[in-house]
């Protein structure tokens, strides 16, 4: 079973108001991808993992994105059900 948070409440007032969260755009998970890509590398270097001229730009490029876009569509898909 997977939950997720669809909104939130806010004070608005003496009443509260729900207020409907979209969700991240696919350039919100194409940003976080590049910022996990960069902190992952990052770690590896720091770690002994990998050397700065391991890196295969065209290997590490573009996994991330479409893997996280491909989940949130699945999550979409099953909930409308």
């Amino acid at each position: 079973m997977c939950s997720h948070l669809d909104g939130a409440y806010v004070e608005v007032g003496d009443e509260l108001e729900f207020r409907v969260d979209p969700g991240p755009t696919p350039d919100d998970l194409l940003d976080l991808e590049d910022e996990v890509e960069r902190r992952f590398s990052r770690w590896l270097e720091q770690h002994g993992y990998l050397e700065e001229d391991d890196q295969d730009e065209e290997a590490l490029d573009g996994w991330f994105g479409p893997a996280a876009y491909d989940t949130v569509q699945g999550h979409r898909s099953r909930r409308s059900r």
